[in-house]
């Protein structure tokens, strides 16, 4: 009975322990993730994919860049995912803001069939 006790309580400690250490570790993540999805007009897909490729030039030349693919979808030939990770959000701001990229955004409006469906987030560890 009293071997039973006893780990019951090392039990308990050992949770209580993970538990205020796993507290900790759900820390939000300071990087901006975002997925935009793209989806264009069918005779406008060559063209709209040159932007969205001119788009990814852009973004890895700036600053806070960690990461922007482009991926066409197999079976809708007329439709992309844009997977971006920037270092913060305001990485990620001043990318979007940009004269350049605003000037690539307005050029991809008449292609598109639909308005860009843009998700941003975080990682929450």
């Amino acid at each position: 009975m009293i071997r039973h006790r006893w780990l019951i309580s090392l039990f308990a400690m050992i949770a209580l322990s993970v538990l205020s250490v796993g507290g900790v570790a759900w820390a939000q993540d300071e990087r901006q993730y975002v997925v935009v999805y793209v989806e264009f007009k069918p005779a406008q897909v060559q063209r709209g994919e040159r932007v969205l490729q001119e788009l990814a030039a852009v973004a890895r030349k700036s600053p806070g860049f960690v990461n922007f693919t482009v991926l066409d979808e197999i079976e809708r030939a007329n439709r992309f995912t844009l997977f971006e990770l920037w270092a913060s959000t305001q990485a990620f701001e001043d990318f979007t803001n940009s004269p350049r990229t605003q000037v690539l955004l307005q050029v991809l409006q008449p292609l598109l069939a639909a308005p860009l469906d843009q998700r941003p987030g975080n990682l929450i560890r």
